[in-house]
């Protein structure tokens, strides 16, 4: 089950790509990549990040893709 930020509903996914350019994108994601050093999860880096955790996964699909 996909958990998301607090502030955030699950049908505001479609304004994100608005509000974060891919560049924007790309430096959280390596925000991201460093998480895991200091304990924290996925879930935990979106509520930082303040996205969700399927705009997460989109990003990090594309990134690789």
């Amino acid at each position: 089950r996909e958990r998301h930020c607090e502030h955030e509903h699950a049908d505001d996914h479609d304004d994100d790509e608005e509000r974060h350019g891919s560049e924007q994108a790309v430096r959280k994601l390596s925000h991201a990549d460093r998480m895991p050093a200091d304990g924290k999860d996925v879930a935990d880096a979106c509520r930082e990040l303040q996205v969700l955790a399927q705009t997460y996964y989109r990003w990090r699909n594309q990134s690789t893709g």
